[in-house]
């Protein structure tokens, strides 16, 4: 059985922080220290997250450009300092609703 939460942590978080690190450090010019500092992690994940090739869903995530969106604005808020907990949240939705991750709409139980 996989819960929604598991996906969550395991595919969508790591996912969205790739493309927040990449956005802070090629539009905004952030250090992987300053962006591990911005995303409260390590400046060993942010290395992770800014490997070419880190994460799929990452890819399939930044074709979209309702997601791309998000990412932009979370990029900011993250860059001055500021929380981005709701584009978080909305990309759930947008998961939810357009079924851009498979087996989230089908995992067993809500976060």
């Amino acid at each position: 059985m996989t819960y929604r939460s598991q996906v969550f942590v395991n595919r969508i978080l790591p996912a969205f922080r790739t493309l927040v690190s990449r956005e802070l450090s090629d539009n905004y010019g952030l250090t992987q220290e300053e962006i591990a500092s911005a995303l409260d992690t390590s400046q060993a994940m942010v290395s992770n997250y800014l490997s070419p090739g880190e994460s799929d869903l990452a890819e399939r995530l930044s074709e979209d450009p309702q997601t791309q969106v998000l990412v932009e604005d979370a990029a900011s808020k993250a860059a001055n300092g500021d929380d981005f907990v709701e584009e978080l949240l909305d990309l759930l939705s947008q998961i939810q609703d357009r079924s851009i991750v498979p087996g989230f709409s089908e995992a067993d139980r809500v976060l």
